[in-house]
């Protein structure tokens, strides 16, 4: 078995030899029907992953909670509140927030908007 695997081997490398125009085309081939089939999927993961980059960067995976002033002393939900969501959207970042009413005299009425310390669900990187 193994003396007509040689064989073969030997006949198979004599035929490239004697037609290297043939060989050279058809190696040529195989490679640009690979990366013909290996390209294209590339490609669609780089952007699929860059366009989910560019998603976060403008902050579609957070989610703010906002707090009733009648929530307590804080007015922002409390840890406990914001666990089932965090459990349920593990990407995303869920924070509570308070928002109070700001009335300045001699000035229109604004919102205030505020978190406080661990109102966020992930460490935000550094840049």
């Amino acid at each position: 078995m193994a003396r007509s695997s040689l064989t073969s081997l030997g006949l198979a490398l004599g035929e490239l030899r004697r037609h290297p125009l043939r060989t050279l085309l058809v190696s040529q081939g195989v490679l640009w029907a690979v990366a013909l089939m290996v390209l294209p999927a590339a490609v669609l993961l780089g952007s699929r992953r860059a366009a989910i980059g560019q998603a976060r960067e403008m902050g579609t995976d957070r989610i703010q909670v906002e707090g009733a002033p009648s929530a307590g002393e804080s007015g922002r939900p409390q840890e406990e509140d914001l666990a089932p969501l965090r459990l349920l959207l593990p990407d995303a970042t869920v924070s509570g927030m308070r928002v109070s009413r700001l009335t300045l005299p001699g000035a229109p009425s604004a919102w205030l908007v505020g978190g406080g310390p661990g109102a966020s669900s992930r460490p935000k990187p550094h840049s």
